[in-house]
């Protein structure tokens, strides 16, 4: 009945439950994990209906595993294991090696601070301060869109001699 309660609370992520000294230690050791708290996380914001949110999150998530993945060997990591060389590093592999835009790699990064914030707010672990030496701002990006002028000339032009 324990378990049964404890996994209901884990999907439901009613995190104050979750410092009821009942449960295992395997759902603790799922918590512990930072990918996985992240995926658990979207799920709590997809029923909060912050979908764009919980989209975010996945869309960051799953970006973070491929690093941890690929440069690690790894499917998961440690709450505890992040530090911000292994950030620095995810950084640097979002504009080098998947060449994505600053702004974009700075939301992955964004998304990645909430969930360790919220762990380290639940008491999951210290606060280590991992993303403290990467950008998490926003630049200025070129303006892409047509000026008026543009615009007139698109809307004045005879378009009936069709080409179809």
């Amino acid at each position: 009945m324990q378990s049964i309660f404890c996994l209901y609370c884990l999907q439901r992520i009613d995190w104050h439950y979750l410092l009821v000294p009942l449960i295992n230690n395997k759902i603790i050791n799922q918590l512990m994990k930072f990918i996985n708290y992240t995926l658990k996380l979207a799920d709590y914001k997809d029923n909060l209906a912050n979908h764009k949110t919980a989209l975010n999150y996945r869309a960051a998530a799953r970006s973070f595993a491929q690093f941890v993945k690929t440069y690690l060997g790894k499917t998961d990591l440690e709450l505890t294991d992040l530090e911000s060389p292994l950030i620095e590093s995810y950084e640097q592999w979002l504009l080098k090696s998947k060449r994505i835009c600053k702004n974009s790699s700075s939301a992955y990064i964004r998304c990645l601070r909430a969930s360790y914030r919220n762990a380290v707010k639940k008491g999951l672990c210290k606060d280590l301060n991992p993303f403290e030496t990467v950008y998490s701002g926003t630049d200025r990006t070129r303006k892409r869109s047509l000026d008026d002028k543009s615009l007139k000339k698109l809307f004045a032009m005879d378009l009936s001699h069709s080409y179809a």
